[in-house]
């Protein structure tokens, strides 16, 4: 049986987000979730967000209504690189983001 846990992120929006890690407590992704004004329906807001022990989700304060998180895209194209989050560190997204804005230059 598959469960899944849940982490209530932020409420000061008027909406709650809640991250699921419904992939699995074993993989190191899980989804974002946003409610209604009520806070009593959700609806998916992001897929593949990477936990890697605890979620990286920050409020932006200078721009309301903005947050920032990571996201897992996997292999999508020739210049994609995919990662294991469990191993990656911030360093290596850097790093490896750099590597693929210089490829795609003319």
């Amino acid at each position: 049986m598959l469960s899944n846990t849940f982490t209530l992120m932020d409420t000061s929006e008027k909406q709650v987000f809640l991250f699921i890690e419904n992939h699995g407590v074993s993989t190191p992704f899980g989804n974002l979730y946003i409610s209604d004004e009520k806070g009593r329906s959700f609806s998916l807001s992001m897929e593949n967000v990477i936990k890697k022990g605890a979620v990286d989700f920050e409020k932006v304060s200078s721009l309301d209504g903005t947050y920032i998180l990571n996201k897992y895209i996997g292999n999508t194209g020739s210049h994609s690189t995919s990662f294991d989050a469990s191993e990656t560190t911030e360093a290596d997204l850097i790093t490896a983001e750099a590597k693929k804005s210089r490829m795609s230059r003319p």
